[in-house]
């Protein structure tokens, strides 16, 4: 059964905590920091049932925010379906 979550708009927030904080996945990054290349590498890949999000560390204390969207909830893994790249920085 596929459990399709929907996915949100996380720019407009200014002040977003997410809790649990599990549900965060903090990953190094080693690429350019553009939503295009952000989008291309996460969408290939999967995602732990309970990741919302993911920071990715680049280099030159370069970091993003992505909310992340995935195929399914139940599955230990499941395909990441969409992305946004809430923030970027350094800009």
């Amino acid at each position: 059964m596929k459990d399709t979550v929907m996915p949100s708009t996380w720019r407009s927030v200014q002040n977003l905590v997410p809790l649990p904080y599990r549900r965060v996945s903090v990953q190094p990054y080693h690429g350019p920091m553009t939503e295009d290349a952000i989008s291309t590498l996460l969408l290939s890949r999967e995602a732990y049932r309970r990741t919302d999000f993911i920071v990715l560390r680049g280099e030159d204390g370069q970091h993003a925010v992505v909310a992340i969207t995935r195929a399914e909830n139940e599955p230990l893994f499941s395909q990441i379906t969409s992305v946004e790249v809430a923030r970027r920085w350094p800009r």
